[in-house]
């Protein structure tokens, strides 16, 4: 590891570990309190670090696969589409659960995959990706889905409404440690594929041509990538709501410390997504304690300067 690299690493630790302690020290619990610092605290900083990661690596694949900084589940819609799949299974009261998720994180999955599927479609033209097709197609599939949630609200009843609009605003608040060990063990599962598979998005990354080129077999990976993307972001919004920005900032930002290569950028994205997701969480858990701010609120007024920035320094 490089010396930039470690110095990265290091600040993602430091980062983590105040978000972590912040939420497991305030407020001070009292004495006898032991249940709720393992019930309640831990599995929440668990939570957050298994999400933010899960986020961050999806980030990195998108960016790879579309060879821009402004690819992300957010901005290509994805989110939307996990979005969907999240409500329609609250709205349709499916309770069930494997591995800790619920049951019905397969629709939110399979949401993601189809938000995906067709900003790819729309925006590959004559054999490449096309920048403003891509973002276009990531902020209507956006509207599009916004409507459709807004659709199964509207159509459920007051109790079903209510719960959909609490998950869409985003929260890691879990009981027990049944839903951080299912999203742990998606998140590093994924993390060990892609690391595995840093040679090839290295290659994705120069262009769909040149990949093939070197002998890549272009169709059979990205639509791998995208199966595994789309478990990462499906399973992680079924179990907290969408929360925005991770998959952006997080992966732009380790590139333009450590440079394009994944052998690299894979970790140190997967470390500082549970980084800054653990402290946005301890971040909305204080600023206005007792109340408790949505950490989704939290990302998106932190997220949203730095993706003007992206635009703004692409635009120059």
């Amino acid at each position: 590891m490089s010396r930039r690299s470690a110095l990265v690493a290091l600040g993602f630790v430091v980062l983590f570990l105040a978000g972590a302690f912040a939420t497991l020290g305030w407020p001070p619990l009292p004495a006898g309190s032991g249940e709720i610092l393992l019930l309640l605290r831990l599995p929440r900083v668990a939570m957050a670090a298994f999400v933010g990661g899960a986020l961050a690596l999806a980030g990195v694949v998108l960016q790879a696969l579309f060879q821009n900084a402004l690819a992300s589940p957010l901005t290509l819609g994805v989110a939307g589409g996990a979005a969907f799949g999240g409500t329609l299974a609250v709205a349709l009261g499916w309770s069930a659960s494997w591995l800790g998720l619920p049951g019905y994180f397969g629709l939110a999955s399979l949401g993601a995959l189809l938000a995906l599927g067709l900003s790819y479609r729309i925006a590959w033209v004559r054999g490449q990706v096309n920048l403003m097709a891509l973002l276009l197609s990531g902020v209507v599939l956006n509207f599009l889905f916004a409507a459709l949630v807004m659709l199964l609200q509207y159509l459920a009843d007051y109790t079903r409404a209510y719960e959909t609009v609490r998950w869409l605003m985003g929260s890691l608040a879990v009981v027990g440690p049944q839903a951080p060990t299912g999203a742990g063990i998606l998140t590093v599962v994924g993390g060990l594929v892609l690391y595995r598979w840093a040679p090839v998005l290295d290659l994705l990354s120069q262009g769909g041509e040149v990949a093939h080129g070197l002998g890549v077999a272009v169709g059979r990976y990205t639509t791998a990538l995208f199966f595994v993307v789309s478990l990462l972001v499906g399973s992680t919004l079924a179990l907290t709501g969408p929360i925005g920005f991770v998959g952006l900032v997080v992966p732009h930002f380790v590139r333009m410390q450590v440079g394009p290569g994944h052998r690299r950028l894979v970790p140190l994205a997967l470390l500082g997504g549970a980084a800054v997701l653990t402290a946005a969480d301890a971040l909305a858990r204080l600023a206005f304690y007792p109340a408790e701010l949505p950490v989704g609120v939290v990302t998106g007024l932190l997220g949203t300067p730095y993706f003007l920035w992206i635009l703004w320094r692409q635009a120059r």
